[in-house]
């Protein structure tokens, strides 16, 4: 029996930054644009107190969430999509626009 389950891409991202913490939001949905690879079906966001952010993107190929950790200077990135989108152009149209120290990528290969 042959499977048409449609090759998957899952990215985790680890980085550090210097600096005051970039505007996530923004810098993402630049990203996601400039690119023009994903499509953007929802965005939620939640802002913890007294910093960090939290945001999740619904696309039309899967997600990506982000989460931030000010005090260690850390941001977290999801990123999984299907079909023939590639979401290390995304990722790294975005860590273009931020100050990185380091980043530790994982790239996945799923479906079967």
């Amino acid at each position: 029996m042959k499977n048409n389950i449609p090759k998957h891409t899952h990215i985790i991202s680890d980085i550090k930054y210097k600096g005051d913490l970039p505007n996530i939001e923004k810098n993402m949905d630049d990203a996601i644009n400039e690119i023009n690879e994903l499509h953007v079906i929802k965005k939620f966001k939640y802002l913890f107190n007294p910093y960090g952010i939290s945001l999740f993107y619904v696309l039309a190929e899967s997600h990506i969430s982000i989460h931030t950790w000010e005090e260690y200077q850390s941001i977290n990135i999801d990123c999984f999509t299907c079909g023939k989108t590639n979401p290390e152009k995304t990722l790294n149209a975005f860590l273009k626009k931020i100050n990185i120290l380091d980043e530790n990528r994982q790239i996945i290969k799923r479906g079967i």
